[in-house]
């Protein structure tokens, strides 16, 4: 009978001690939880800001192509101008020619 309560308590001691050793495990699971915790949050925490820097960005590019665009227009605008004024140009130097000549 004692031998039989020695072998309970040494059962009792084998178990408090994986208890313990398993109390240790998890206390350091949440440890590594929480820190992993906290790296997502940050994770998502920057990439909100990148969400809001990109959608700056695109809004920016797309007031720049409307500008480009525009730019474009009145350079196109410009040119058919310079070549009208060319032409009146040459049409007057060529009635000037006639007058002088004629």
């Amino acid at each position: 009978m004692e031998g039989d309560l020695n072998e309970m308590e040494n059962q009792l001691g084998h178990a408090n001690h994986q208890a313990a050793d398993a109390t240790k495990q998890l206390r350091n699971i949440q440890g590594q939880l929480k820190d992993t915790q906290v790296h997502l949050d940050n994770a998502l925490h920057e990439q909100e800001d990148l969400k809001g820097q990109l959608a700056i960005v695109e809004r920016r590019n797309t007031l720049m192509m409307t500008e480009i665009e525009e730019m474009r227009a009145a350079l196109e605008q410009s040119e058919r101008c310079r070549k009208l004024g060319e032409q009146e140009l040459v049409d007057v130097s060529e009635r000037m020619h006639l007058l002088h000549s004629g």
